[in-house]
């Protein structure tokens, strides 16, 4: 069984705070970049994929996210126009 997360409690201007232990920051601290880390890789592999480095590349690169959407289009029937 997963150990719970022990915090320390004092009490600041009248209201009870609670800290983490140094050792369980970094532990949470540990987890999140490695959950982050998988983001970058897979946005960029969408970008490529929907070819949205071509169209900046092909329009200046000043394009708006819209405008960008328009580009690369939707065989969705029911997406909105």
């Amino acid at each position: 069984m997963a150990e719970t997360l022990e915090t320390g409690r004092e009490v600041v201007n009248g209201r009870e705070e609670h800290h983490l232990k140094r050792e369980e920051e970094d532990e949470l601290t540990f987890c999140m970049e490695k959950m982050v880390s998988f983001v970058v890789p897979m946005a960029l592999r969408t970008l490529f994929e929907l070819g949205v480095f071509d169209i900046l590349a092909k329009n200046g690169g000043k394009l708006s996210a819209k405008e960008i959407a328009v580009e690369i289009g939707s065989n969705n029937p029911e997406a909105p126009a």
